[in-house]
């Protein structure tokens, strides 16, 4: 078994199994090479979650090998993806085990076969006008067989025709439709059963947009399941997208049938199909995977790895097919699993609020809709980013961050070379990589940008969801090095950003020459804190070629907009509250800055929580809290800590501190305990006092500030009648920063290093609430 490594710029192939081999091939990657993996002789290993790219020829298969082929990524190979050769016979997929490879994007062919029999291909993205490219008379191409899986078949796939019944069956029965949904009151208010339901917001946002609604007896009925018509009426509510194919005409769904409109629309798009027998079945359940499975194929999503899915201790229950789907809904943040983020539960049938839930993040990673922060939405592990050419770089937490969720990378010698100028090609796929952007109009062709242009996908959904154009003569230029103007441009028109007081474009002091067509878009820019200048705040530099660095901190600051990702603290973000004149716009000065009082719980005779190797809460308490208070001080807040040092303060005295200052808002800060007899409790919570509308906005944010930067166990916002959140006047919230007796926590929150990025994403929620309101 070989797994979990890499095979990079060998001059032959990354790896070469011959004679009667056996065994696993997994999660590895094969990149820069001659022929990725080469398989000969009677080899028959299994393949499965490798990464197969950019190499001469992905996968070369000879001989009588017989191999099989499950869950690969083939992309970006130079010649063909997967050569098969002689007398091999690859397994692709069986009709109760597809193949679930993805065969996309190579030079030549995405396939080619010039082997004794047709390849047989089950549940695998080939496009058939990418197999056996320029082929000769001796190609014998791919024949496409349909799954007997009870799941949607894999939309690049077509859905053969049914054959003609013998005799002819039985239609089935068309299902009492549930009752057509009197629409809620446009703030969805009158939905009696979703007050402090885990998807209440979730739910009252779709119902404003007119997506969802409830039933005429003014419930929502959230815990009820949904069948594959409703589903498929929601989609059709939701989705306005061109049409990927024509519909079928299911055998079970009769013209008259109340949802045979939205069924054909949404297969038509490409989230729906039917099943081998030519039938839809619309009163059937959907399961979770078959959501995940729809709404990731139905929006085209890429950029997930299978061990990604490390993140469910149900793992294996996932069903191989969807193994790549759910991988992408992690990584883009679809899945929400409750009551347990942890576990997937692939096969229940999914409720009305979990389904509620998914359809508004997928609006939300589509640029679409705003985040709404809740601790069922898995968050996928932050990849660990070292760049040798970072360190102390103006814009280094920006790129760590936009790194750290795979939406931008480094090069081969571990550098990322932030002072170097991106292209536009480049920007491109960045954009699509992180909003993965909508269709908004029709293809174009751009003469220059061949469909072998390693960029060409990517480039063509960015025209499509008009985040980027082309030139009047017909080219892109996909070499030519991106401006700062058009990076602003793309992410305002882009992301339909709102626009801002044409006035604000006077801050700048090179504003004579930003061009005149770009000042609406460089105001609303402004507006909205997308606009980074280094090193100079007060020179747009709009016409210089944007850097790596600086398109990394303008697409970051557009993540922030769509709460997406926590506000980072930069002095080169331009702050449209600020003084133009001043030489660092925004700064409060010093009587006039929002006071912040933080509190370190427990201290001196009262050590808080014991936890284990006798780690005491109190000492944790005091770290974190000292350094959240001069994070908070470097963004030029007024700062009180109730306590600097290990003494005995009562809760009154901390109450009436923050009191006598007028404080702006009040943090205490905590950690947790559940018994040292329960390691396995983990996680990080914020309370706010019942009915407090400011003490619950400053909660989420922490809470979402945290969970964003951190990966750690998202225990929620909570309300509690704690005496200081019950006895202050001002926004109050308590943080529990993790358990003291969990086998997790405790490890961590020992750890200076960890002390120390909990205090800052503290200290990030606290200001973005005070000094940028969330939402």
């Amino acid at each position: 078994q070989i797994t979990d490594s890499s095979f990079i710029q060998n001059a032959a192939s990354g790896i070469s199994l011959t004679r009667n081999t056996k065994g696993e091939i997994r999660r590895n990657l094969f990149q820069q090479t001659g022929y990725g993996i080469a398989i000969s002789d009677n080899a028959a290993p299994l393949l499965t979650e490798n990464r197969v790219l950019e190499n001469r020829a992905g996968i070369v298969i000879s001989g009588s090998a017989r191999p099989v082929l499950r869950n690969n990524l083939v992309e970006r190979n130079s010649a063909d993806g997967l050569v098969v050769m002689n007398n091999a016979v690859p397994d692709l997929g069986q009709s109760q085990d597809p193949g679930g490879n993805l065969f996309r994007r190579n030079g030549e062919s995405d396939a080619r076969n010039t082997s004794a029999a047709p390849l047989i291909s089950v549940g695998n993205e080939l496009n058939p006008t990418r197999v056996d490219v320029n082929g000769t008379s001796g190609s014998r191409g791919v024949e496409y067989r349909a799954t007997t899986v009870n799941t949607q078949i894999q939309t690049a796939i077509p859905r053969p025709q049914p054959a003609p019944p013998e005799p002819a069956p039985e239609p089935v029965p068309t299902p009492t439709p549930t009752p057509t949904p009197v629409p809620s009151p446009s703030d969805g208010q009158g939905l009696s059963d979703i007050q402090g339901h885990w998807a209440e917001a979730f739910i009252r946002a779709l119902v404003e947009r007119n997506i969802i609604s409830g039933y005429p007896d003014g419930t929502f009925r959230p815990e009820a399941t949904i069948n594959r018509a409703q589903y498929a009426a929601l989609i059709a509510q939701a989705f306005d997208l061109p049409d990927r194919r024509a519909a079928s005409g299911f055998v079970d769904v009769p013209a008259e049938f109340w949802a045979a409109a939205a069924i054909a629309r949404a297969e038509r798009m490409g989230f729906i199909a039917g099943f081998p027998d030519g039938s839809f079945r619309p009163a059937e359940p959907l399961s979770r995977v078959q959501t995940v499975v729809s709404l990731v194929n139905g929006l085209a999503l890429i950029g997930g790895t299978p061990e990604i899915l490390s993140v469910y201790r149900d793992r294996a229950e996932i069903p191989t097919y969807a193994s790549v789907p759910v991988a992408i809904a992690t990584q883009k943040r679809l899945s929400v699993n409750h009551p347990d983020a942890s576990r997937f539960e692939p096969s229940l049938p999914i409720s009305r609020a979990e389904i509620a839930v998914m359809v508004y993040q997928s609006l939300v990673v589509t640029g679409q809709a705003r985040a709404i922060g809740s601790p069922y939405i898995v968050m996928p592990p932050s990849a660990a980013v070292s760049f040798a050419d970072i360190g102390g770089h103006w814009a280094e937490d920006f790129i760590r961050a936009l790194a750290g969720q795979e939406f931008i990378s480094g090069f081969m010698d571990g550098r990322f070379r932030p002072e170097n100028p991106m292209n536009r090609a480049q920007y491109a796929a960045l954009l699509v990589n992180t909003f993965m952007p909508l269709p908004k109009r029709p293809p174009t062709t751009f003469q220059d940008v061949p469909d072998n242009h390693w960029a060409a996908d990517a480039i063509q959904r960015a025209y499509r969801g008009r985040l980027l154009s082309g030139n009047v003569d017909g080219t892109f230029r996909p070499d030519q090095n991106i401006l700062r103007i058009e990076v602003l441009l793309s992410l305002v028109n882009g992301l339909d950003l709102p626009p801002g007081d044409p006035e604000l474009v006077n801050r700048y002091s090179d504003r004579a020459s930003i061009p005149s067509v770009a000042r609406p878009a460089v105001a609303s820019a402004t507006l909205n804190r997308l606009v980074v200048n280094h090193p100079n705040l007060a020179r747009l530099n709009s016409v210089a070629p944007a850097t790596r660095a600086d398109v990394s901190a303008m697409v970051y600051q557009s993540l922030v907009y769509w709460g997406r990702s926590p506000a980072i603290a930069s002095p080169y973000i331009v702050n449209p509250d600020g003084n133009p004149t001043d030489p660092n716009p925004g700064d409060p000065s010093p009587d006039t800055a929002p006071l912040i009082v933080i509190d370190p719980g427990h201290g001196g005779r009262d050590p808080g929580a014991i936890g284990i190797n006798s780690l005491k809460e109190t000492d944790v308490n005091l770290a974190i809290a000292l350094e959240t208070a001069r994070v908070l001080g470097g963004l030029k807040l007024r700062v009180v800590l109730t306590r600097n040092d290990e003494r005995t303060l009562a809760l009154e005295d901390r109450v009436a501190i923050a009191e006598q200052v007028n404080a702006s808002a009040f943090v205490s800060i905590h950690a947790n305990s559940a018994g040292l007899d329960r390691p396995n409790i983990n996680g990080v919570e914020t309370y706010h006092y019942p009915g407090s509308e400011a003490g619950e906005k400053i909660a989420t944010a922490i809470q979402n500030s945290i969970t964003q930067s951190l990966q750690v166990v998202d225990r929620g916002v909570k309300t509690a009648n704690f005496f200081v959140l019950r006895n202050t006047s001002m926004p109050a919230t308590l943080v529990e920063t993790g358990f003291v007796t969990g086998a997790q926590d405790a490890a961590r929150l020992v750890n200076p290093t960890f002390q120390e990025q909990m205090a800052r994403a503290i200290a990030m929620g606290v200001f973005q609430s005070v000094k940028q309101p969330v939402g």
